[in-house]
């Protein structure tokens, strides 16, 4: 498998255990156009496996599958030592995993015993950050098989050859493109001959199909080995042509399969492998000049070993475990380097969780049964691995309609982002309010994203507001007025009796009455103020203001400030409540505000962002008892009682 590098500066210390880690390895042969072959001598070693992956994710080089049940495997070149992870989910093995943005993906791999193995129908996703596996969308049913080779093109999966029936038969000449960001597959032209137990390589834009055989071709015993395939087929994705590489200088120069491969300089190196030809693997390295059409010879690996994969990395080529011999066993645990110059250190940037982000969407002011699109957009915010999206929760309210159907899990990639489509579509004036959550992640994380519409008709801006009123309580002043028809957003001045200059104050409506703290008004003072309202903003359709009104402060204020108190419904409840603003409070229209669900020894559970007068709040597994729900923004802060059933 080829695997691009990704380029970072380490720090000191890095390069200072990579000096050790190279002077640990065991040299044999000389560097130069035939490059040499190194072993890697690390702390200690990996299990042995074959007919398993070996890829790099982020810093590390991981040993995935293998016949039997076999645990995950991390190499960290860094410390030089195996890290033994957690067992995959099934037994998995003859695939060629491929890296995508820190995820590796396992597409067209086997399960079961020798030689009936079946084609596992689904793909494996596979999180080094958590040490999890995420069963993937199926393969379609007509399109599964096992031993196939797998490369990646533009952040998509180009699968090609395999077989359908274990080692006996039924391989196959397909060619598929596997879109992660969208679980699309589609069929592609089929390769000029079929191949399995191969190692498929990209160059630029040509795909290389070099090795491999048809298991089961041939009699008796040799009919699993003697059957390889040494014609090399090239796709060209600029012309959506096959073709295959004139013989003799095309072909393979040691037909073998269960070979690994990798790029160097250009080239495509397969190494290794096994045939009928000899009952020790092969240790065979030859490199193929994809342009030219031409193959040479390079140095033999130190030790012949077939089943396992390749990694590419600044300048060389690594291959661990595999089989010693023709068949099962014996099963390796060694690692060998290959450089056509001086050996290089190994690079990779550390990944870091990916995290999603969303904005709430602006949608059009609606008519009563009438339709607006809108669309929701996710964007990959944080972090340099893929994210997972395993799920999208409308809201309840049917006013606003999902209407992309979507199968998951699928891949956001870094710098990416993806489009939900919904219709808006109310029965009746008023404001609605709903949200959209989208699971993702290792641990099932949520991103919720509030949206809010208005329906409404018409639009009045013949009058200005009438009927102000001012009441003075303990705490607060509150401002009254007629409603005015449709009116979106108001602007309500007020100044001390005597001076020029007016305070401003914007705010959404309904509801048509507001509060504002006593405590920023001065002692025994008299105010004056007035109030006008647009029902739209663009363009900016907006009454006169209203005649003044007065007010004044009492000289004292006696007693705690208070305030209306919000509102939990239905409480208790069983999984969703609905949080809101006083019907006459100044916060009904502001925000945004900052909801924590907490238990009751003050412990934070949950921390939401809202605007808007309110929330739906749900429960997400929380246990029957008594919890608390504060409310805050800027200085204001009220916490309520929440009794889960």
């Amino acid at each position: 498998m080829f695997v691009k590098p990704r380029r970072f500066a380490l720090p000191d210390a890095f390069y200072t255990t990579s000096f050790l880690f190279f002077l640990a390895l065991s040299s044999t042969g000389l560097l130069g156009q035939s490059g040499a072959w190194t072993t890697v001598i690390p702390t200690n070693l990996p299990t042995a496996r074959h007919e398993c992956a070996f890829g790099q994710l982020g810093d590390k080089f991981y040993l995935l599958g293998g016949r039997g049940l076999k645990p995950v495997q991390a190499y960290d070149p860094a410390s030089n030592t195996w890290i033994t992870l957690g067992f995959t989910p099934q037994e998995i093995h003859h695939f060629q995993a491929v890296e995508f943005h820190g995820l590796m993906y396992l597409i067209c791999a086997f399960s079961g015993n020798f030689p009936a193995e079946t084609g596992i129908p689904f793909l494996y996703i596979y999180d080094p950050l958590s040490d999890s596996w995420f069963v993937g969308p199926d393969i379609p049913a007509a399109r599964v098989r096992g031993s196939a080779g797998v490369v990646i093109r533009n952040d998509k999966f180009y699968i090609v050859g395999g077989l359908t029936d274990g080692h006996r038969s039924g391989w196959v000449r397909w060619f598929d493109e596997y879109n992660p960001a969208t679980n699309n597959w589609s069929v592609l032209p089929d390769a000029p001959r079929a191949r399995d137990h191969f190692a498929a390589a990209l160059v630029d834009d040509l795909l290389i199909c070099a090795g491999g055989r048809r298991s089961g071709a041939g009699t008796g015993f040799f009919g699993t080995f003697d059957s390889v395939v040494r014609k090399t087929d090239v796709y060209d994705f600029n012309t959506g042509f096959w073709t295959t590489l004139a013989s003799p200088a095309g072909d393979l120069p040691t037909g073998r399969a269960g070979c690994s491969a990798g790029v160097l300089n250009g080239e495509v190196i397969v190494i290794g492998g096994e045939s009928s030809s000899q009952s020790s693997a092969h240790k065979q390295t030859q490199a193929l000049d994809p342009v030219a059409g031409t193959w040479r010879t390079l140095t033999n690996l130190n030790t012949g070993r077939h089943g396992t994969q390749a990694i590419v990395n600044n300048g060389g080529i690594y291959i661990a475990a595999g089989s010693g011999s023709r068949g099962g066993s014996p099963e390796l645990t060694s690692m060998e380097v290959f450089h056509f110059d001086s050996a290089t250190v190994p690079i990779g940037t550390a990944l870091v969780a990916g995290i999603p982000g969303a904005s709430s969407p602006i949608i059009p002011e609606t008519e009563p049964d009438a339709v607006t699109p809108f669309a929701v957009e996710v964007s990959h915010a944080v972090g340099n691995q893929a994210i997972l999206i395993h799920d999208i929760l409308p809201g309840d309210d049917p006013v606003f309609a999902l209407l992309d159907s979507l199968i998951f899990p699928f891949a956001l990639a870094p710098e990416k982002d993806f489009v939900l489509s919904f219709n808006f579509s109310p029965e009746d004036t008023g404001w609605y309010a709903s949200t959209v959550r989208v699971v993702y992640g290792a641990a099932l994380d949520t991103l919720v994203i509030p949206i809010q519409a208005e329906s409404r008709s018409g639009c009045s801006t013949d009058q200005a507001p009438t009927g102000l009123s001012s009441n003075i309580t303990a705490s607060a002043v509150q401002f009254s007025w007629n409603e005015v028809n449709q009116a979106v957003k108001c602007e309500l001045q007020g100044r001390r009796l005597g001076t020029t200059s007016f305070a401003k104050r914007r705010f959404n409506v309904p509801p048509h009455t507001v509060s504002l703290p006593l405590n920023l008004f001065a002692h025994a003072t008299t105010y004056e103020w007035k109030i006008r309202c647009a029902c739209s903003l663009e363009p900016l359709e907006a009454t006169g203001f209203s005649a003044l009104a007065q007010f004044t402060t009492p000289a004292l204020r006696a007693g705690l400030l208070t305030q209306e108190p919000w509102s939990i419904s239905p409480n208790p409840a069983v999984n969703q409540v609905l949080i809101a603003a006083p019907q006459a409070s100044l916060w009904s229209g502001e925000g945004p505000w900052t909801l924590e669900l907490l238990d009751m020894l003050g412990r934070r559970l949950r921390t939401e962002r809202f605007t808007g007068p309110q929330f739906a709040l749900e429960r997400n597994g929380l246990s029957p008892g008594t919890y608390l729900v504060r409310i805050s923004s800027g200085s204001y802060s009220q916490t309520l009682p929440l009794f889960w059933e």
